[in-house]
């Protein structure tokens, strides 16, 4: 399944419930094996842990330890997220200094449950919320940068398909007056293009790819530029 089919599909889809299931499909048609999607925000607010559950495959031996031994609360994970904009592997994780022995533990158990090798994708939507979509599995190859860029484009589509129907989020009109110029510079985003790679196609500046990557944005109520890529096929408004 693309990114475009699993846009296509989350969009069309009429339940929270579904919404999750095509996620992991998603997931493990990339080779991973196993799924977690957290409400970190929800979870902090309230300590309830089924807010770190909210899609999760992981093995269920490795859950009912992380929940026993209270990890949540010093997950490295988690904490990387909280420094880190963007997708990030867990080898990063391991490789950062000043960790402390119980999240050394933690990744070394992490390991030892079959999840060696992982990526997360920090989610940050509105009023400062935030979400993690954690795949995890075997391969290291699992861990290239080209299934990182797959995930988050998975991940960013899930959080608002997901949200707009547990919380009838208002959705982005029909028709949003993108300009072409605007709907190029998406496009080609879309393609995996760099601000840089864009100006050179389209014979602009890099500060004006920028100009016109915000406004689209902002018309499309995103957050980041792949949360308005998405929104743009989502609509209809480029393709790919």
């Amino acid at each position: 399944m693309s990114v475009a089919d699993f846009v296509e599909a989350t969009t069309q889809a009429d339940s929270a419930d579904e919404i999750r299931r095509l996620l992991t499909a998603a997931v493990e048609r990339l080779g991973f094996a196993y799924t977690a999607f957290s409400d970190v925000s929800r979870y902090q607010e309230t300590g309830d842990l089924d807010c770190l559950a909210v899609v999760l495959t992981f093995p269920e031996e490795w859950t009912d330890h992380y929940v026993r031994q209270g990890y949540a609360d010093i997950d490295p994970v988690h904490h990387f997220a909280r420094h880190s904009p963007r997708a990030f592997t867990w080898e990063q994780v391991r490789a950062q200094k000043g960790l402390l022995a119980r999240q050394q533990t933690i990744l070394e158990e992490c390991r030892i449950a079959g999840l060696p090798h992982g990526v997360t994708v920090p989610l940050f939507g509105p009023r400062g919320s935030t979400a993690l979509l954690s795949a995890a599995g075997e391969g290291r190859e699992l861990e290239d940068p080209a299934k990182l860029r797959l995930v988050s484009a998975l991940a960013a589509q899930f959080y608002i398909a997901h949200q707009a129907l547990l919380e009838n989020e208002p959705e982005v009109p029909d028709f949003v007056p993108l300009t072409g110029r605007e709907r190029e510079v998406l496009t080609w985003s879309a393609r995996g293009k760099s601000n840089w790679a864009i100006s050179e196609i389209l014979h602009i500046s890099e500060r004006s790819v920028n100009f016109h990557i915000t406004n689209a944005m902002r018309k499309l109520q995103a957050s980041t530029r792949i949360m308005a890529v998405l929104k743009a096929i989502r609509h209809g408004l480029i393709q790919v």
